[in-house]
């Protein structure tokens, strides 16, 4: 800003020959380019008295116009120069900013021109008093473009100006001095991009040589360097230069200092050197184009810098033309939001970094370009969004990475934040992991057909190699129907969810709303938070799914839709939610004849009930829930209650409670089951286990024996299912359920069996001592089929250490604590099972042990 001069006003009009002081000293008519606000005259006050310049005139061959007041008043000092310019001009910003000194006075004329407009040919211009009276007047002729006309001193003689420009508000070029040193001309290189370099140049105006004199470089008035110069006859060009990490705007400033110099106004110059930002320093981050009736809309932009940014000058700019401006600092890696009205704080009204700028384009709703440019206006970096980003009502589209293309519509997903967005925050896809990858989860287990008591439900298993936030993840329904999920699923963990909250299921997480999922056959679809499907499930009427039992997978790495991985759960709560299925935490990899039909009444007395007896030809007990009884006369199958079948023990199934009329003593060992089949005098009865692995086998008929009101009964459960095996009861009630059979015999069979581990604990940590452990086993059977698997305590296996493997009846295998893929197992307690097949291929030898893995 210019210094106003202040001084008191004569109450009284000065006497006219006051103002033959007044002289026109400087005429530009042809400035380099274009004339427009670059024309100007120059007056010079030589008296010793100062000039009232109201109602003064200036004309020139075709008009005359008033001076007018620039915002320094009308007072011409003494020896004091005014420069008279078009009313037009921009004194922030014209040509001559910077170039005309504070000691000048700055005027105008009344309209955009000087007379009629200066002719570049021969015009006469004259100063005018507040009486009309001529107080000067001068003819140029025909002049060079870039050059004044300048009095020599207060003669009547006139030159062209030694410098380009002239010297609005100086010392005429062409009055000579004894000592003037003027710094003329100052640049800023277009490719200084890393650096701060200015280009500049002295001449020597005056009579004599310029013995020794200085140059000092300043930017933003922070002293830089300075440069020593000596015997300077006529000109020199010189630079100076700065290293320079930082973008935007800088004063740049020289200063000569020379001894006894007679002009110092021309001994300063100065110019802005503006250093342009690197594309995508800055970024857009969110964007909030289509509010609800009576909202704001925003966007968001980030600093991706290293430092601090000045934003002053900056605009934002849509595909219509509309200009938001831009103001402030931006910290790196901090955000920035600007909101259309303040209505923005009444629905975010935490967002500290927001500001409303005084000026505002509108948002497209479905399709815009908007383009961020830096002061200089290069774009930084520009989005253009279209329909098939499909832009919610009141929710933000977020920017998921600062690395990918900004224009990338993958890379922008609505919001999950609650509120809808997150301005001046962290966007709510931070931190979420991406894996892209299907199969990452898996759907685990489902509960389709829920008793009046239970809700449907599903689970999922996180298949990946890191924890999962499922933070905007869906599950879906044929019909495009969503749950929207939440919660961490921990590597190898299980997480569940449910219609509604349920007395027994509260592990489970209940969202918001629910698919439905259909009783017969139905899809599932599983998505993250980006629209992958990561995994999907179709079910059919063909799966047969029970009421109240949740169907359970049983493996990880068949396909999520193949029926044959695909069961009822065997669990005793008819499903394992948040935790690992029935068929992982129990083995139901039972060898033929563990349970074996060791009773059949088919031709009970009238109006008494069918039964038929199971027995446990194991050393284990055993849940029977899960497991099957299926006839085939017609094929008729009954699934299994709740129960548990102690080794050596049995259990009896009828179809109602008449049964106990004839054989009371069988109420503790009996389950009654009113859809028990109707059994023939010829027919078949297969055993299946929860996998639906058939364990037993019996095809009767009359050559097994049996009549009406007497069963048949198995010699020994040990013998195969031959009709000399079997026979008719002879016991008085016409059978023994629950009970020995009446026609047994004993089978001598006995096997010598042992199993143990050496060391435990042990701790494979690589420094030579029980590093390993050592399962042994020994036996009196000359060859075994051994299988030996470990599993930790949630049932998972984690090595097969042996797999059907001829190792003989006394032998050892040595376990260094280490997983199938290669990893070193976590501390804790494992449970080893060994299980083998002795040479006739009859007997299985089981047994489980403990191993405890050490730290030390």
């Amino acid at each position: 800003m210019r210094t106003q001069k202040l001084i008191f006003l004569l109450a009284c009009l000065f006497p006219l020959n006051l103002f033959a002081q007044v002289l026109l000293t400087e005429i530009f008519p042809n400035p380099l380019g274009s004339d427009s606000q670059k024309e100007f005259v120059e007056i010079l006050n030589s008296g010793t008295n100062s000039i009232n310049l109201i109602g003064w005139k200036i004309s020139d061959n075709s008009s005359t116009d008033d001076l007018v007041d620039a915002g320094e008043g009308l007072i011409l000092l003494p020896n004091q120069f005014a420069i008279i310019l078009e009313n037009d001009y921009d004194l922030a910003t014209g040509e001559y900013n910077g170039i005309i000194p504070d000691s000048a006075l700055i005027i105008k004329v009344d309209d955009s021109t000087i007379g009629n407009g200066l002719l570049n040919s021969s015009e006469t211009i004259t100063i005018l008093d507040n009486s009309g009276n001529a107080i000067d007047f001068f003819t140029y002729l025909t002049t060079t473009e870039g050059y004044t006309t300048e009095r020599v001193g207060t003669s009547n003689t006139w030159l062209q100006s030694l410098i380009q420009g002239g010297t609005p508000g100086f010392t005429n070029s062409v009055s000579p001095k004894d000592k003037d040193l003027a710094l003329t001309k100052i640049s800023i290189p277009e490719s200084s991009t890393q650096k701060i370099e200015v280009l500049f140049q002295i001449k020597n105006l005056g009579n004599v040589i310029a013995d020794s004199f200085t140059v000092e470089f300043f930017v933003d008035s922070l002293k830089i360097s300075e440069q020593n110069f000596f015997n300077l006859t006529d000109s020199l060009n010189a630079t100076f230069s700065k290293p320079n990490s930082q973008n935007g705007s800088f004063f740049i400033s020289l200063k000569l200092f020379w001894q006894n110099d007679q002009n110092p106004a021309n001994d300063t110059l100065s110019i802005v050197a503006n250093v342009p930002f690197n594309e995508k320093m800055i970024l857009f981050s969110e964007i909030f184009p289509a509010p609800q009736t009576g909202k704001a809309e925003w966007l968001e932009i980030i600093n991706n810098s290293s430092q601090t940014l000045n934003l002053n000058n900056w605009e934002i700019q849509d595909a219509a033309g509309g200009k938001i401006p831009l103001s402030g600092t931006l910290e790196s890696g901090k955000f920035l939001t600007f909101a259309q009205n303040t209505n923005f704080f009444t629905d975010f009204p935490n967002s500290a970094c927001a500001i409303v700028p005084t000026s505002w384009a509108s948002l497209n709703n479905t399709s815009e370009i908007l383009v961020l440019k830096d002061f200089s206006g290069k774009i930084i970096d520009s989005l253009s969004y279209e329909t098939t980003w499909e832009i919610s009502t009141g929710i933000s589209h977020e920017r998921l990475s600062l690395d990918a293309s900004t224009n990338d519509a993958n890379n922008w997903k609505p919001s999950l934040d609650l509120l809808g967005g997150t301005p001046c925050f962290t966007n709510s896809f931070n931190g979420l992991t991406f894996p892209h990858t299907k199969n990452a989860i898996l759907i685990n287990e489902f509960l389709p057909v829920p008793t009046d008591s239970n809700a449907e439900w599903i689970e999922f298993y996180n298949n990946f190699n890191e924890k999962i936030d499922l933070k905007g993840w869906t599950l879906e329904n044929a019909s495009g129907t969503k749950v929207h999920l939440s919660g961490v699923l921990e590597v190898g963990e299980f997480l569940t969810f449910s219609q509604k909250n349920i007395p027994n299921l509260t592990c489970a997480i209940v969202p918001t709303t629910w698919v439905t999922l259909t009783n017969t056959s139905g899809t599932i679809i599983l998505k993250d938070f980006l629209g992958f499907v990561i995994d999907s499930l179709t079910y059919t009427s063909n799966w047969k799914i029970l009421s109240g039992i949740s169907q359970e997978r049983l493996s990880y790495t068949v396909a999520t839709s193949d029926s044959s991985n695909w069961l009822s759960s065997a669990s005793v709560e008819n499903g394992t939610p948040c935790s690992a299925n029935s068929f992982l935490l129990t083995d139901f990899n039972f060898p033929a004849k563990t349970l074996v039909i060791n009773e059949v009444m088919y031709s009970p007395f009238t109006d008494f009930s069918e039964y038929a007896e199971i027995f446990n030809n194991s050393q284990t007990k055993i849940q029977l829930n899960a497991w099957e009884l299926v006839k085939a006369k017609p094929t008729t199958k009954i699934r299994f209650p709740v129960y548990e079948l102690l080794p050596q023990d049995f259990v009896v199934f009828a179809k109602d409670t008449t049964f106990f009329e004839l054989f009371p003593e069988a109420k503790n060992k009996t389950m009654i089951l009113p859809n028990f089949f109707s059994l023939s005098t010829a027919d078949t009865l297969r055993i299946l286990t929860p996998k639906l692995e058939e364990i037993d086998f019996l095809a009767y008929d009359s050559d097994f024996g049996g009549n009406t009101g007497i069963s048949i009964e198995k010699i020994n459960p040990a013998l195969e299912n031959k009709s000399e095996n079997w026979r008719s009861s002879v016991r008085f009630e016409g059978g023994t359920p629950t009970q020995k059979n009446s026609v047994f015999l004993e089978i001598q069979t006995k096997t010598e069996f042992d199993v143990f581990v050496l060391p435990n604990p042990f701790s494979p940590n690589g420094d030579g001592k029980e590093d390993q452990t050592l399962i042994s086993w020994k036996t009196n059977e000359p060859n075994l089929l051994v299988d030996i698997k470990i599993f930790d305590v949630k049932g998972r296996k984690i090595k097969n250490l042996a797999n059907s493997e001829n190792l003989g009846g006394t032998s050892n295998l040595l376990w260094g604590g280490k997983t199938d893929k290669g990893e070193k197992a976590r501390i804790g307690v494992y449970v080893i099972l060994f299980e083998a097949k002795t040479s006739g291929g009859d007997k299985i030898l089981r047994k489980k042990l403990t191993v405890v893995l050490a730290e030390n």
